[in-house]
């Protein structure tokens, strides 16, 4: 029961409609650009990494702030690019297609780095920021990490459909069985009981 419960969510989920999917791109992208404001530069991250550290009374080096800083910010590529990438791949999947569209990949990692690209270039007239084309590849692959990811598990909920799909119908076969053989050999069971009880 929990099996098929899982899988039931995982469809509504991946159901969406394309009108739905393609608004929940926009938004994505708006919060793309938004997070490119000066508001979120290199510098206020790492005021944010120096503050969150000296909360829980951690000391440490001006160097391994500036690592950590780097790293949450390319984690941050990594991340927006995937959910961008995904969502464009379920905005150009065909509805009516469940398994995996290379035609829907092909044009969601393209656009996810076309839009990196715009998004550096915004970033020049940006107050605290820079464009970087080291960033787009970083983008450019997190966005081909979430389609991998994506890929992966919907080859996994494909296999776990059929293999409900399989058993569901392999019961009711069963069942089906039964009933013929109960409908078909009645009287014979009547005869074995009657036989038994005399003896």
């Amino acid at each position: 029961m929990k099996h098929k419960r899982n899988v039931k969510m995982a469809d509504n989920l991946l159901s969406l409609t394309k009108n739905r999917w393609f608004f929940l791109t926009l938004v994505w992208a708006y919060v793309i650009y938004y997070l490119s404001t000066a508001q979120y530069s290199s510098v206020s991250s790492a005021k944010f990494l120096a503050a969150f550290f000296e909360g829980l009374r951690i000391t440490i080096s001006s160097q391994v702030c500036a690592l950590l800083n780097a790293l949450l910010r390319k984690s941050a590529h990594l991340t927006e690019y995937a959910v961008l990438a995904v969502l464009l791949y379920k905005t150009f999947k065909p509805a009516k297609h469940p398994r995996w569209s290379r035609r829907a990949a092909f044009w969601a990692l393209v656009i996810s780095a076309g839009y990196s690209l715009t998004d550096e270039f915004h970033q020049r007239f940006v107050p605290g920021r820079h464009a970087s084309i080291f960033d787009c590849m970083i983008d450019t692959a997190g966005a081909s990490l979430g389609l991998c990811i994506l890929s992966v598990a919907m080859s996994e909920l494909g296999r776990t459909r059929d293999a409900f799909l399989r058993t569901k119908s392999l019961t009711w076969i069963s069942v089906l069985i039964d009933s013929r053989r109960a409908s078909r050999f009645p009287l014979s069971d009547d005869k074995e009981l009657k036989s038994e009880g005399r003896s």
